[in-house]
């Protein structure tokens, strides 16, 4: 072989080498390559999940605040509402209490005219009761006494208009009280007040007591002759005759009895009223009362309630 061609040889050889070599290292190349491209793909696919995960994170906390937030604000709204109550309860135990205030004040008045009213009652009741020294007085009348009033043929004036009264209370009212009263009878003349007195008069006037006198239907009646007969006083009456003096007495108490009986009763019709107004008002206070022991347990327990759901997980901080 000559030395050109084992040159040549070696050259190839050599060029072979190369091209393997050469071969070799695309190929390396070319696996780097790939798995540069599989690491990036992995990279890309940890990024991508996560930034998943990170996006589902943050949702799940925003979604976590905001669940937060809206139960803070119906604990904020359950909590004003609490206190809506209390305030509304407490307006309204204002307002009671003023109701309270003016019915005390009332009843107070009321109390006033009521103990007045036993007052009146009290004095009337003693005004309308005859005393025993007249009562005793007509007792012991006897008929001589009778009889020296009925001697008398010309009596005085005073003991005229004296008697006159006496026979019209007697005449009146000594078979009970009249079922009706139009108009008084002329004025008695002496010969019938004479008249009465020879009749069982005495036990006739024990039985006509300040009740029977008070009968409504001579109210009039009786107010006038009790007016006239203060124009004539017993003592007077006694300076000119003992004997009439005693059945004057008798008769001018037994109107002023009557009198009394009858402001007594008017009295006690009127205390119907207020009892029963007093009755109406104290029903009034024992209910305002109650509404008020109503309203400040209302209050406490609404107060309670806004303080238990403020206090709580979602209420202010």
């Amino acid at each position: 072989m000559s030395q050109s061609a084992a040159k040549l040889n070696e050259a190839k050889a050599m060029q072979d080498l190369c091209d393997e070599q050469v071969a070799a290292n695309t190929k390396n190349l070319q696996d780097r390559r790939g798995s540069v491209a599989v690491a990036t793909k992995q990279k890309q696919d940890y990024d991508s999940k996560k930034s998943a995960d990170q996006s589902a994170a943050e949702r799940k906390e925003q979604e976590r605040l905001a669940e937060i937030a809206m139960k803070k604000k119906v604990a904020r709204a359950e909590a004003d509402g609490f206190l809506q109550e209390v305030a509304a309860a407490n307006e309204a135990w204002a307002r009671t209490k003023t109701t309270v205030a003016a019915l005390e004040n009332k009843l107070g008045v009321l109390n006033g005219e009521i103990q007045v009213s036993d007052a009146t009652e009290a004095r009337l009741t003693t005004e309308a009761t005859t005393p025993k020294k007249v009562i005793d007085a007509i007792d012991h009348f006897n008929k001589g006494q009778a009889s020296e009033v009925r001697r008398t043929g010309a009596p005085k004036p005073i003991i005229t208009s004296a008697m006159q009264i006496v026979f019209f209370v007697y005449s009146t009212f000594k078979d009970g009280p009249p079922p009706s009263f139009k108009k008084k009878k002329k004025e008695p003349s002496w010969d019938d007040i004479r008249n009465m007195l020879t009749q069982d008069f005495v036990k006739d006037m024990k039985s006509i007591t300040p009740e029977i006198v008070a009968t409504p239907v001579c109210a009039k009646i009786i107010d006038e002759t009790r007016k006239k007969a203060m124009d004539i006083t017993v003592s007077s009456v006694k300076k000119s005759s003992k004997t009439v003096g005693i059945l004057y007495e008798w008769a001018v108490v037994l109107l002023l009895n009557a009198e009394a009986w009858m402001l007594r009763e008017e009295l006690r019709a009127a205390r119907v009223i207020l009892d029963g107004n007093h009755s109406k008002l104290s029903s009034q206070l024992d209910e305002c009362n109650s509404y008020m022991t109503n309203y400040e347990k209302e209050a406490a327990a609404n107060q309670k309630n806004a303080t238990d759901v403020l206090a709580g997980p979602f209420g202010d901080e």
